[in-house]
């Protein structure tokens, strides 16, 4: 029973928690798209056939990029907010 504890706190709330120790949303988002990348890639390999539009592999990726610049992207708003809010 302790591997299992063991194997869940390394693998999966650990990457899914982050530095805070707290498991983050935009986190969960990226590792239910890695399943769906696996899931979808695996199913492709499996037969001759394209089972997955190219325009899905497209956006799956570019989902992955859009979750993984959201925090810059919000921390740089809210500093201007902050300069802005601070001129006044």
């Amino acid at each position: 029973m302790k591997w299992l504890k063991d194997i869940y706190k390394t693998y999966i709330f650990d990457p899914l928690a982050g530095g805070n120790g707290k498991i983050q949303m935009d986190e969960v988002a990226k590792a239910i798209l890695l399943v769906m990348i696996c899931r979808a890639s695996f199913r492709e390999g499996e037969s001759p056939d394209q089972i997955y539009p190219d325009i899905y592999w497209i956006c799956i990726f570019a989902a992955v990029c859009a979750i993984a610049a959201i925090k810059p992207a919000f921390s740089k708003f809210k500093s201007l907010n902050d300069d802005h809010n601070n001129s006044n």
